[in-house]
Parts: C-alpha cells; structure tokens; sequence
C-alpha cells in the first residue's frame, strides 16, 4: 500500500540513480547535452561552452565574468586611464592623454586646472565603458 506521506520517484535507470537521488543538489536530468545559441552567429553549441566552435568568439560565462565597473571606477579614481584600459578600452585611454597632453601645450600650461575636470571625464568614462575584452 503507497503511503501519501512517502515521496514518489521515477523508475531507476541503473544503480547510481540510487546513489545520486540521497545526494542533495544533484538533479537527474534525461538530457545529457543540453544546448544554447551563440549570440554572435545564433548557430547551437554546448551549454557550457565558453568559446564558440563555429564563429570562435569568447562567451561571457560564470567563469568568464568580465571586468566589472566597480574595479574600473576604483581604478580610474587612482590611476586615471588605467580604469579604462582595465575594461579593454585602450584606444579610448591614450585618447585621454593625448587629449590632457595637447590641452597642456596648446595653453601653455594654462590647462592644468582643468586637471580636475579631465580626471572626473576619465571616472565618467571607465564607468560607462563597456568591455572589450
């Protein structure tokens, strides 16, 4: 006589399906190779792919979180561009020293209070980046 209280399981598929069902946080699925579509060329590739086969483009995974803005910001605050080049932004970063460079010789020196604002330009920038890389 089945006991409403008792939970009722699936058959067995073998005997480790015994095994795995007294082991919490484990799941037994019937579909091994779960997929999903590469965003850059939508072909299907594994689940847990962190490159794509087809079009060989980097996928943002759990293990490839990518930089975050907060390392950026805090990086931009201390040593300026650095924050952008954290995020892959290299071009953008030696645009702001060429710019802060070309500011200082075109005034004669009179640009350096306009370090504060360049700096806070540069803070602004790292923040609203998006990765590269």
């Amino acid at each position: 006589m089945n006991n409403p209280h008792q939970p009722q399981h699936a058959p067995l598929r073998n005997n480790f399906d015994a095994i795995l069902m007294e082991a919490p946080g484990i799941a037994l699925t019937d579909e091994v190779n779960e997929t999903k579509t590469c965003p850059y060329c939508k072909e299907e590739i594994r689940f847990e792919a962190i490159k794509c086969r087809h079009c060989q483009s980097m996928l943002r995974t759990s293990q490839n979180p990518g930089a975050s803005d907060g390392m950026a910001i805090f990086l931009a605050v201390i040593l300026g561009v650095v924050g952008l080049w954290y995020k892959g932004q290299w071009a953008a970063g030696f645009a702001w020293i060429g710019g802060s460079i070309l500011l200082f010789i075109v005034t004669g020196g009179i640009g350096l209070i306009f370090v504060p604002f360049i700096w806070i330009g540069i803070i602004i920038h790292a923040a609203a980046a998006k990765d590269r890389n």
